[in-house]
């Protein structure tokens, strides 16, 4: 059953009280990390609806999107990252809501600080650099926004043509054939540090001008297949520079920066004693954030360190409370 959650009115727009979050192997067999920042989420948001999404439950909440891309399937639960970015849109389009990236720990209620972000009806954070207009791992749309509606049927249409398909197709053996350039025919690897020189010089020329990552989905480009990652993003930036009322729309929207969002997604995290980094331990004290972008990637949660000696440690205990960090294990 889809537990739909009570509603917040913002200036006419409906955003649902309820937050989506994916773990395709199920919560209970999430990383610690994971059901602690779940945890965040359920403390502060006690009257919002948590939604966790998985490969079994999927069905559930969007069977009419499992039927469109029936021939898709196999495809996409070998590649959860471009999955993922199918659920949330199709998600907040569908139904509305607030969509977290399962390793985004909560630090303030939703109640307290998005109603003035959300009144366009729809909310993305800024990226801290000029590649891409956003970042994807929090959102927040009424289902009736014309953005997030726009931004779902552009990356719908490329599932459903293909090019989606192509692309993650394309990214993994651009990928791979890096790895092996080694073996490859002189022919090969020239061709390769050709296009690997044309997707960097590109993006070098994306950070001087958002409207420029258009470059990176021309059709043209897509024939060299050295795209770069952020093809999902790329759908937004294009929407807002070729669709006057999104661009009317993304302009009135309150922008916020993620900057101070992710300063804990890296070594800082448990690699770094917080008696050694003061402005961390600053940053969690004054509530600079309302949520932080963590990890679960290994090689930035192994540490010889004490857990008691780590701002993970710190941000578990500020938040939920010494008992569930003392409990806390990697």
């Amino acid at each position: 059953m889809i537990l739909a959650g009570s509603k917040s009115y913002f200036m006419g727009y409906v955003i649902p009280k309820t937050i989506w979050m994916f773990w395709a192997q199920g919560y209970e067999n999430a990383p610690n990390i994971i059901k602690k920042c779940r945890e965040s989420w359920e403390k502060y948001n006690p009257d919002w609806t948590i939604n966790v999404l998985d490969m079994k439950n999927l069905t559930n909440f969007l069977p009419d999107f499992w039927i469109t891309f029936s021939k898709n399937i196999d495809f996409l639960k070998s590649n959860l990252a471009a999955l993922s970015d199918l659920l949330r849109i199709n998600l907040l389009c569908q139904y509305g809501g607030v969509w977290v990236d399962a390793t985004c720990f909560c630090c303030l209620s939703l109640d307290d600080w998005l109603t003035e972000y959300t009144k366009q009806g729809f909310f993305a954070l800024n990226h801290i650099n000029k590649n891409k207009l956003i970042d994807s791992w929090f959102l927040a749309a009424d289902k009736e926004s014309y953005l997030i509606q726009q931004w779902c049927a552009y990356t719908n249409s490329d599932l459903i043509t293909n090019r989606y398909k192509a692309y993650w197709h394309n990214f993994y053996r651009y990928e791979n054939n890096l790895i092996q350039s080694k073996n490859l025919k002189l022919f090969r690897t020239i061709f390769l540090k050709i296009g690997n020189k044309l997707r960097e010089g590109l993006l070098k020329y994306s950070l001087r001008d958002p409207k420029s990552t258009l470059t990176l989905v021309n059709p043209f480009i897509q024939k060299f297949q050295y795209l770069y990652y952020f093809y999902f993003h790329f759908h937004f930036t294009k929407l807002v520079f070729r669709d006057s009322k999104a661009k009317t729309i993304w302009d009135s929207t309150p922008h916020l920066s993620c900057n101070e969002m992710l300063v804990l997604g890296g070594s800082e995290l448990v690699k770094i004693p917080l008696s050694e980094n003061l402005k961390i331990r600053e940053h969690i004290d004054q509530k600079k954030a309302p949520l932080y972008k963590l990890t679960h990637k290994s090689k930035y949660l192994s540490s010889d360190l004490d857990i008691k000696e780590t701002a993970l440690y710190y941000l578990i205990a500020h938040h939920l409370g010494s008992d569930l960090a003392n409990d806390f294990s990697i």
